[in-house]
């Protein structure tokens, strides 16, 4: 697939959607990088769901998005049926919606009712971790997970896990493979794996370890994946992607670089 190469024929919408659910009261924020992310890669339609006040700051930040306001300061169950419009779209979920409240029982709901593809994040993973059989609500279903170190602990099990690189290195085959999906361990060099293939992706600036720059992957990962690639490969293209825009940011900014950055750096063209 020719991700950069638009033929003239297609229509709004022919390049992807994607339903971003992401944000609460507390952070707000986390939902526009996602938004970000999604639109600097190129998918035609963003929708995203969202809290009160990560709504706002979404219609403020991103109107290029259609945002949909949601009552409250977290997700809750009953959120379900004001997103049922769009349970065919590939879905980005889990940046900013906190453990707190109804946001289990929301996300129990979406990765029950939704066809997905699915990218899940952050808190996400956390309330995913907690699960009895958490790889019976991903079965059948194409799933990128993108943890930090200290969420791939949380996944494995063992706190301790996801603290040195070797082994994540060590274990994300294994690990992958009991979820049934592709992980995508980010780091100073991250790790992907669906289980059976193992990707190292290197490169990328020191300052790209800055808060919200996570959120901004998973919507360049929840953009691919609306462009109809594969889970492994939006995983390793975006992990790609966002090395090589903090890289080109770094240079501009140094140390002042902000995860609102990196969406204006973001350019599948300078990609191999």
């Amino acid at each position: 697939m020719k991700l950069t190469e638009r033929p003239e024929d297609l229509a709004k919408g022919d390049w992807g959607k994607l339903l971003v659910l992401a944000g609460s009261a507390r952070f707000a924020g986390a939902a526009v990088h996602v938004v970000s992310g999604a639109l600097r890669t190129g998918v035609d339609l963003v929708v995203a769901a969202a809290p009160a006040r990560a709504a706002d700051a979404i219609l403020v930040n991103r109107p290029d998005a259609v945002t949909i306001r949601l009552e409250g300061g977290e997700f809750d169950k009953p959120h379900l049926g004001e997103v049922a419009p769009f349970r065919e779209y590939p879905v980005a979920i889990g940046s900013g919606l906190t453990t707190e409240g109804g946001s289990r029982r929301f996300l129990e709901g979406v990765l029950k009712e939704f066809s997905g593809p699915f990218v899940i994040d952050a808190d996400a993973l956390r309330l995913l971790a907690e699960e009895r059989k958490p790889d019976k609500l991903l079965e059948g279903k194409d799933v990128v997970l993108t943890p930090n170190r200290e969420e791939y602990g949380l996944l494995e099990g063992d706190p301790d896990a996801g603290k040195t690189g070797a082994n994540v290195k060590k274990t994300i085959r294994a690990r992958a493979s009991g979820y049934g999906a592709t992980i995508l361990a980010k780091g100073p060099i991250d790790y992907v794996s669906d289980g059976k293939t193992l990707v190292e992706i290197e490169g990328g600036s020191p300052f790209l370890a800055k808060a919200g720059s996570g959120d901004v992957l998973t919507g360049v990962v929840g953009a691919l994946l609306a462009r109809g690639l594969e889970p492994l490969e939006a995983a390793k293209i975006g992990a790609t992607a966002l090395k090589d825009a903090s890289e080109r940011a770094g240079e501009d900014k140094g140390p002042s670089l902000l995860a609102a950055d990196l969406p204006e750096y973001i350019d599948l063209r300078q990609l191999p």
